[in-house]
């Protein structure tokens, strides 16, 4: 028998700011699951360990990185035009 999943909380912080940063580093989130999962190529389970328990400080933004934080609203724009939903 299957539980039923909570129901899913919208937290509204800017992004990039202290307090989304704080929200972040004390959950686990999708962004996250490769690494979970042992198939990034950018961070492995155990430096994700260390970044979740601040023994291991958070990646300097690369200019890949500044682009697709760049490109993020076209990118949310564009996939809620193409699928009717709508993204928080």
């Amino acid at each position: 028998m299957f539980n039923s999943l909570p129901t899913p909380t919208i937290v509204q912080l800017p992004q990039g700011s202290a307090e989304w940063l704080a929200y972040r580093l004390a959950k686990f989130n999708a962004s996250e699951s490769a690494a979970v999962l042992g198939i990034s190529p950018w961070l492995t389970p155990y430096q994700l360990w260390l970044q979740k328990t601040g023994r291991l400080e958070g990646s300097k933004a690369n200019q890949a990185m500044l682009r697709g934080t760049e490109l993020e609203p076209a990118a949310r724009a564009a996939y809620e035009e193409h699928t009717g939903l709508v993204m928080q």
